[in-house]
């Protein structure tokens, strides 16, 4: 038995949330909006116009 469940898919939701589908059958509404305060590689997520296609 995995101490961890795995995400195994991820439903960006409003406000800078995403839900996160595990492999134990939870889903889990984060809140990523700490993780951009932080900078570093979340730095591009608090510009809204943010595209990964350029």
């Amino acid at each position: 038995m995995d101490l961890m469940p795995a995400v195994v898919q991820a439903v960006p939701g409003s406000d800078f949330t995403v839900y996160a589908y595990c492999n134990d059958r939870a889903v889990r509404l984060v809140d990523v909006k700490p993780l951009i305060s932080l900078g570093g590689v979340f730095a591009p997520l608090a510009d809204l116009d943010f595209s990964e296609n350029g």
